[in-house]
């Protein structure tokens, strides 16, 4: 598997092995804001004296404020309490912060942690209660907050102290100073800390992927990741994959033509309508539609690429802008289309969408840019995850898809050019931690000065993405370059 390099402290202390530890505290918490903030969370854990029930979804008197904090794999965390000296020795400014119950964890004992406990390990609590390892916690934004460490959620992922998640396998009573006993060791191999390793430093080991794609025990949510990796590296690596070695990938399938209505038009701006489609021969299951997906339109004799703002594969909303230079496409849209004509529409591809496994995302939008990226900030509102949208328009007044942007509160930053109020993209990227996620969907010109800001100031290539539709036209083969990180020229049959 390869040696594994770490720049920490040294934690071999905690890599000696346990059988029995105690329950030192139970802590539940109820959402509440969090200190000096707007933020939401459940993350203050009150101590419990118990007994308490635990059931399938988690501990009696506990909630999660967000629905992905939740569910069977995420059904209690638990936490080392012996990690809270070593951060306050580390940060002695926050010293008084590190004590147990910061991370918001459920169980609090002092034996156990992230480098001796193990994905699969069966775990008794009491004389009741089985549960069994899931997931590593992911640590969320919260903690810099929390602490008042202003990278403290990164510092966390990188020295692997983030506690753990159970799932439930017997619902019992649990009270503080119950006998912790493993039971079970099923993956002595994928200690937290290892599978750690692979999720988040070293991503690129295919062995290492192949099997934690394949780790029953894993919880869901960690084992698609690894799944999604693992075909990328198919892709990359020629391995084989007989789905995609059948079918091709999204950019190799042929095209799915169905027919739609046109059930809606409206004028969202000056130069800017939206139209909501309808399927005329609708599927059983519709697929949701993911953030960054497009679709292709037939035009007549053209074809054109459009995101989608939302809704599924038999009822789906588009926004176009009309181009003062149109060679048909918007024009036509604009001008001849109405409600109940008919259009030929591909399929909805998802070919821009965020990166699963950051930390932060910016999102940088220029006009009907802003099309690429409603769905991502739909879905990044429900998350736990810091992000932020700057979107750059004319005016306040003519900005696009208001119904929308007002839900999204203080994480839209709007840029308005009739108030003086420039986006200054060197300013925003330079503010930025190196494990941002950058995505932009605008003029060519704001892509060209992403582009030149992250250069300049040595951000990462591999984390700045870029989306820009072309006409599509049917004609010879001819070579594009995609405005996309890691993509060098391709050539496409259009």
């Amino acid at each position: 598997m390869g040696s594994i390099t770490t720049h920490h402290p040294d934690f071999s202390a905690l890599e000696e092995p346990w059988t029995t530890d105690t329950l030192l505290q139970l802590r539940t918490g109820k959402t509440k804001t969090v200190p000096g903030t707007s933020i939401p969370s459940a993350i203050n854990k009150l101590l419990r004296t118990g007994p308490l029930r635990v059931h399938r979804l988690g501990i009696e008197g506990d909630q999660q404020t967000y629905f992905k904090h939740g569910g069977p794999d995420k059904a209690v965390m638990q936490y080392c309490s012996a990690h809270y000296a070593a951060w306050a020795a580390e940060h002695p400014g926050s010293a008084r912060l590190f004590r147990a119950g910061g991370f918001g964890e459920n169980l609090v004992a002092a034996r156990m942690n992230e480098r001796n406990v193990c994905i699969g390990d069966v775990v008794a609590v009491g004389a009741d209660v089985r549960l069994q390892v899931s997931l590593p916690r992911a640590p969320c934004f919260k903690l810099n907050h929390r602490f008042q460490v202003a990278d403290m959620s990164r510092l966390s992922q990188e020295s692997s102290r983030t506690g753990w998640y159970y799932r439930v396998l017997r619902e019992g009573e649990v009270r503080p100073g119950d006998e912790l006993r493993l039971v079970e060791r099923l993956h002595p191999r994928w200690t937290v800390w290892m599978v750690q390793e692979y999720l988040h430093r070293d991503k690129t080991n295919v062995e290492a992927v192949r099997e934690l794609a394949g780790l029953p025990e894993l919880g869901e949510q960690f084992r698609e990741l690894f799944q999604n990796r693992l075909k990328k590296m198919f892709r990359n690596l020629g391995d084989e994959n007989e789905d995609w070695r059948l079918k091709g990938g999204n950019e190799e399938r042929m095209e799915t033509w169905k027919d739609f209505t046109v059930a809606a038009k409206r004028k969202e701006a000056s130069k800017i309508s939206s139209f909501v489609f309808e399927a005329l021969d609708p599927v059983s299951d519709p697929q949701k539609v993911k953030p960054g997906s497009h679709v292709r339109i037939k035009l007549k004799n053209l074809i054109r690429s459009y995101s989608v703002v939302g809704g599924d594969s038999n009822r789906l909303e588009i926004g176009v802008a009309l181009d003062d230079n149109s060679r048909g496409g918007s024009k036509y849209l604009h001008d001849h289309i109405a409600v109940g004509d008919t259009l030929t529409i591909g399929r909805v591809t998802e070919s821009f969408p965020l990166e699963q496994e950051a930390q932060k995302h910016v999102l940088i939008a220029g006009g009907i840019g802003i099309t690429a990226f409603i769905p991502a900030a739909q879905e990044l509102a429900t998350q736990c995850v810091e992000w932020e949208l700057h979107l750059c328009v004319r005016s306040k007044d003519d900005m696009p898809f208001r119904r929308y942007l007002d839900t999204l509160g203080d994480h839209l930053v709007i840029h308005s050019k009739a108030d003086g109020d420039r986006l200054d993209i060197s300013h925003l990227i330079g503010g930025q931690p190196v494990d941002t996620q950058i995505y932009c969907c605008g003029p060519e010109r704001m892509m060209e000065a992403v582009t030149a800001a992250a250069e300049n100031m040595s951000f990462p290539k591999e984390n700045v993405h870029f989306e820009a539709f072309t006409a599509n036209l049917t004609g010879d083969p001819f070579e594009v370059e995609l405005a996309k990180s890691g993509i060098g020229k391709i050539t496409i049959d259009l």
